[in-house]
């Protein structure tokens, strides 16, 4: 082999080491951005569980932003993200949470985004206008649901429920729906406030609730905006361990804090199913539109035995199948 010949193979070994290595700094480059609506314990399992499910996704950048539950704070964000030179912005993003999920629709219309942690999502995200959004929902059946709450209460035959038009009226309908076929009666009330972007005010949350509470046997807590507040939570727990009620909540942080029970799904497998799908829309470049948004695989079952005591519920012998226990 001539001396030319050595040197045109030798630089084409080095232009293609260059070739390799400039994809690998684009690669690794690509940024994937996790904004969280909040730090708390339920969105931090999602984000532990997409990243440990992220191997095939090796090579991208996974940044993590956190709102701090503050609205104004997640805007800049997403506005920072959009406001990057093309070459510069993120590939994929994640949302977990409504208020970044519902944001993040204005500012990353022309980004894949995939959501998760939206209670009654329709209300806040439109996949039809967006059609580069995908996710995962948080919603349980009403029968799954039900299922649960008999073990606590075998005679359970009415459940009640406070709800507002605009958040949460078709999550009664749903459970109105199977009323017939388990046996049960759904004793709901409307509430209603002048400003739907208000809190209900923990007075009149007290005035409504004690003409629903003799009428139950067991008050489900519904992820509403304008009902839920930490000062409401807190009226409703009291109350009902007054009164010796039952307190179902949509949360486990609920759960810890007083509520007897809480059936929420799995959040390391939503991990594991937003993962999934950041790989279709990377790696196999399928439309986020035609993902569409998934049901969440499997549930925890969380209960505090301290509160089935101030009830005088005898419920230890379900510490074997419960995923979460508290006092």
């Amino acid at each position: 082999m001539d001396k030319i010949t050595k040197i045109g193979n030798l630089a084409s070994v080095i232009f293609g080491l260059l070739i390799l290595f400039f994809i690998r700094v684009n690669l690794y480059s690509a940024e994937i951005s996790i904004v969280k609506t909040q730090n708390i314990e339920t969105y931090n399992e999602i984000v532990d569980s997409f990243i440990e499910a992220s191997e095939r996704l090796k090579g991208y950048d996974i940044k993590i932003y956190n709102g701090e539950n503050n609205g104004e704070i997640i805007q800049k964000i997403f506005e920072k993200l959009s406001e990057r030179k093309t070459e510069d912005r993120p590939v994929l993003v994640i949302t977990i949470g409504p208020t970044a999920s519902f944001i993040a629709q204005k500012f990353m219309q022309d980004i894949p985004l995939i959501f998760s942690g939206v209670f009654n999502w329709k209300k806040y995200i439109n996949t039809d206008k967006h059609k580069n959004i995908a996710g995962v929902d948080i919603s349980l059946s009403p029968e799954q649901q039900l299922k649960y709450l008999k073990l606590i209460k075998p005679e359970l035959k009415k459940l009640g429920m406070l709800y507002t038009q605009e958040y949460t009226s078709e999550i009664v309908r749903l459970f109105e729906r199977i009323e017939k076929s388990e046996d049960i009666f759904i004793i709901s009330k409307k509430v209603k406030v002048d400003n739907p972007a208000e809190k209900l005010r923990t007075e009149e949350l007290k005035k409504i609730f004690m003409k629903l509470y003799e009428s139950i046997d067991i008050f489900s807590l519904l992820p509403d905006p304008v009902i839920f507040s930490q000062e409401n939570f807190q009226y409703l727990s009291d109350a009902c361990k007054e009164q010796k009620l039952p307190l179902y909540s949509f949360s486990e942080e609920q759960t810890k804090l007083g509520a007897l029970l809480s059936l929420t799904p799995n959040y390391s497998n939503i991990g594991s199913q937003m993962a999934l799908m950041a790989r279709k829309i990377l790696i196999q470049k399928i439309l986020p539109s035609d993902l569409g948004v998934s049901n969440p695989i499997g549930s925890l079952f969380s209960m505090n035995f301290t509160t089935a005591a101030t009830l005088n519920l005898k419920v230890e012998h379900l510490k074997t199948i419960v995923n979460k226990i508290y006092y």
